[in-house]
């Protein structure tokens, strides 16, 4: 084989290299801009003398956009039946105590919502829920817009540690564990909804939804409507 023969050889080779070489330099830049137009969002939902606390966190360098945060407090028929707790806790004028009469699992639950426009970079959001009583338990369901106007959604799952109760709340889990797209998921007196006639996701189906629908607002509820009139929101550096 001759001199040129393989300096052919070489340069293909060199070539190829090369090409390989800048489609995964090229793929990781379009992955590290991606992630550039994403906030680093996430929830915590702690304990604050004897009432729970919803943050929202931001410590990514670009702003998340249209924040919607639904979370339920669920409490056990084990600890306090349905009856009692609607004597204790709500009015008999309103119709949406039927709702809970049917328990999921035992289950009932007090919802709350909270939106946001804009949490901007680096800082956080706190806010107090008009939950009646402390929970055991506490389900969320989190949603978020990036700058391009694509939604986001996680369910967010805090529970009492009863071997550290002092420690107050635990993150059992989060679904999925890296953000996912979905359409704009809604609210009805019933039913969670999904955007331009889209399903829910399979997550949301099965974690979240049965409990919704055995849940109350939290506006219904003494402890709701002394809520509602004062200013919830406490603003600070993430």
């Amino acid at each position: 084989m001759d001199t040129a023969s393989i300096s052919n050889i070489v340069l293909s080779i060199l070539t190829a290299v090369y090409v390989v070489l800048t489609f995964r330099i090229l793929k990781e830049n379009r992955r590290n801009n991606e992630l550039g137009s994403y906030p680093q969002l996430y929830c915590e939902v702690k304990v604050d003398g004897s009432e729970a606390r919803l943050s929202v966190i931001n410590r990514g360098n670009v702003p998340a956009l249209d924040i919607g945060a639904l979370v339920l407090a669920h409490y056990h028929e084990d600890d306090q039946d349905v009856m009692s707790f609607l004597n204790e806790f709500v009015g008999e004028g309103w119709p949406e105590r039927k709702r809970i009469v049917n328990t999921f699992d035992g289950f009932y639950s007090v919802y709350d919502n909270f939106g946001f426009p804009v949490v901007p970079a680096g800082k956080q959001v706190s806010v107090r829920p008009g939950f009646p009583k402390m929970a055991d338990q506490y389900l969320l369901l989190f949603q978020f817009r990036n700058i391009f106007g694509e939604n986001f959604f996680q369910i967010y799952w805090f529970h009492l540690d009863h071997r550290n109760r002092h420690k107050g709340l635990t993150l059992g889990s989060v679904e999925p564990h890296g953000i996912a797209r979905t359409s704009r998921i809604t609210f009805t007196e019933n039913y969670l909804l999904a955007d331009k006639n889209s399903q829910l996701p399979a997550c949301i189906e099965k974690n979240f939804s049965p409990f919704f629908k055995c849940s109350i607002p939290s506006g219904i509820t003494a402890a709701g409507i002394l809520n509602a009139h004062e200013t919830r929101e406490v603003w600070s550096d993430a």
